[in-house]
């Protein structure tokens, strides 16, 4: 798979709460059957075409943003290479969507491939300015008093979906949340009722999450939440490779006999939230305009593909990234609502602390790698949180703050890689431990 494909880990519900997140987070993408989540082509173009304003850059990545009423503020990522032999270089674009779970306490950064574009090393980059609308200079536009990047009109099906996205949420928040507290307490009443290692082992790491976030991201009676926070638990303590020896054969069994547990459950719960989408879809659509409604409706007729390959003039020998062979996973039920992405923003389980299988030093650096993934998500939670409460913001305040974000989103981001090097080591240490 390449870099900027985008694929849920596969989830006992058929991606049913990714896609309710998908809507909770008013994201422009969308989930197939598959997991593979993408932005359809009349968005990508319409993204393009926004003008942008540079807020950092950080090693061959620039940042950008736009921020406008309708649209709401999208962060774009830059990624830069260049092939000297053949005195080429590519650009390529990519949107950055916060996808919340646990109302905050748990955050993805997706990353979506928009654009790409490629040509010879002279002027390279104001070239791929020109080509994406980046500007490096704060403009005053016309509708704008308080400063900003003139608005461009041709965005209907932007405004379109942001507008449906809004009208389908308030539609089905409530009905979600109550088949959420049908699912959640089944799982909860199993997780209990089990009473194996696995069990108590997930329930004693629920308890203290519970008790450490209560105050400030559970609202009363949140069952999506709950669900959610649960999910994780059940996630992070789960074996990491397929069982070798018989204590893990014997976890690998409880975890079996829970999810086994939960089947019919799960069932219904999937079934539900998919009448829930399907009965809201028009019911959403005729809360639109008539301009925006269209809109919406040549949005559904179009087939969702990933963007395709930039082809310069003349074509230069480039050397394309092949995909990287799919990994055989064993053969076990994934927890419900636990998404993962192949590129560096990503891993809902990381923002918290990882479970210890073993008191290893590699396990340990699991567990500071994610407290330290944390830290930086309250800071960015913080800032943003800061921001909103500034009724009057000058330019040069809005700068400082984009760039601060912008840091601390990279930071996650980095600490995301080394996550996942770690979990690799913490697995090769499992099976060296087995034999």
């Amino acid at each position: 798979m390449k870099e900027e494909d985008l694929l849920f880990k596969q989830t006992v519900d058929g991606f049913a709460s990714e896609k309710i997140n998908t809507i909770a987070n008013r994201m422009f993408g969308t989930i197939d059957k598959n997991g593979h989540y993408d932005i359809s082509q009349p968005i990508k173009d319409e993204l393009v075409k926004l003008p942008k304003f540079k807020k950092t850059t950080f090693n061959n990545s620039v940042f950008c943003v736009v921020n406008k009423p309708g649209i709401g503020e999208l962060v774009f990522k830059i990624d830069y290479e260049k092939n000297t032999k053949d005195n080429v270089a590519k650009a390529t674009m990519y949107l950055l969507e916060n996808l919340y779970k646990v109302n905050g306490y748990l955050q993805d950064t997706i990353k979506t491939k928009i654009a790409e574009y490629v040509s010879g090393l002279d002027g390279f980059i104001e070239n791929s300015y020109k080509e994406f609308n980046v500007s490096v200079k704060w403009e005053t536009g016309a509708d704008d008093d308080e400063g900003g990047m003139e608005y461009v009109p041709q965005s209907k099906y932007l405004l379109a979906q942001k507008a449906f996205l809004d009208a389908l949420n308030k539609l089905t928040s409530d009905k979600y949340n109550a088949i959420y507290e049908d699912y959640f307490t089944e799982k909860l009443k199993v997780i209990n009722g089990l009473g194996s290692d696995f069990s108590k082992a997930v329930l004693e790491d629920f308890r203290s999450e519970y008790a450490k976030i209560e105050k400030f991201f559970l609202s009363n009676k949140d069952y999506k939440a709950l669900s959610e926070l649960l999910d994780v638990c059940v996630e992070r303590n789960r074996l990491l490779k397929a069982p070798i020896g018989p204590q893990e054969q014997a976890r690998y069994e409880q975890e079996k006999e829970y999810f086994a547990e939960i089947e019919k459950a799960t069932a219904v719960f999937t079934k539900k939230a998919e009448d829930i989408r399907e009965n809201a879809v028009e019911k959403a659509k005729n809360r639109l305009d008539e301009a925006q409604k269209e809109s919406v409706e040549e949005l559904s007729k179009v087939v969702v593909k990933p963007v395709a390959e930039a082809k310069p003039e003349p074509k230069p020998e480039v050397k394309k990234e092949e995909p990287a062979p799919a990994k055989k996973e064993p053969a076990k039920p994934a927890a419900s609502s636990t998404s993962t992405t192949e590129q560096p923003e990503k891993n809902a389980d990381a923002k918290s602390a990882e479970k210890p299988i073993r008191g290893t030093s590699v396990i340990d650096r699991l567990r500071e790698l994610t407290n330290k993934q944390s830290n930086f998500g309250e800071k960015l939670q913080e800032s943003k949180e800061t921001k909103s409460k500034v009724k009057v913001v000058q330019p040069n305040q809005e700068k400082e703050s984009i760039n601060e974000e912008s840091i601390l989103l990279d930071d996650i981001n980095n600490v995301g890689k080394e996550l996942q090097n770690a979990k690799k080591e913490a697995s090769d240490e499992l099976i060296a431990g087995g034999k």
